[in-house]
C-alpha cells in the first residue's frame, strides 16, 4: 500500500503544472527604465553605452549610458566601491581617501582626514 500512495504523490507532484486553463506568459518587454530621469550627459569625456538585459534572459531589452572616470576622480586603480544617494550623489569608497560627487561626476570632491 506504500508504493501506491508513494507513486500517487510522485504523480501529483510531477503532473500538477499540467493541469489548469493555461499560464500567463511572462512580459518581457518591462519598463526597466519607467521613473528614471535621463540627465544630459553634456560635459562628460567618456560616455559609453550598454545594454539593459532581464534576469538569466540572454537577451537585451533596451538601452542605456555610462559614463567612464579616471584614477584623478577616486584615488588608485583599483576595487572602487561605488554607492549613490537618493539626492543623486556618487560616493567613491575605493581610493586613497572617500570622494564624493554631487553633480553626476563632472566634479569631485575628496575627504582628507
Amino acid at each position: 500500500m506504500g508504493k501506491y500512495w508513494t507513486a500517487l504523490i510522485l504523480s501529483c507532484l510531477v503532473f500538477s503544472g499540467c493541469i489548469g486553463e493555461g499560464s500567463e506568459e511572462f512580459d518581457d518587454s518591462a519598463k526597466w527604465d519607467k521613473d528614471m530621469v535621463q540627465f544630459p550627459l553634456d560635459g562628460l569625456d567618456d560616455v559609453r553605452n550598454f545594454s539593459v538585459g532581464l534576469g538569466l534572459e540572454d537577451h537585451s531589452i533596451g538601452e542605456s549610458n555610462w559614463a567612464v572616470f579616471g584614477n584623478e576622480e577616486g584615488g588608485n586603480c583599483c576595487e572602487h566601491y561605488l554607492a549613490v544617494t537618493k539626492e543623486g550623489w556618487i560616493l567613491n569608497f575605493g581610493g586613497e581617501y572617500p570622494t564624493w560627487s554631487e553633480d553626476r561626476g563632472r566634479t569631485w570632491q575628496e575627504y582628507v582626514p
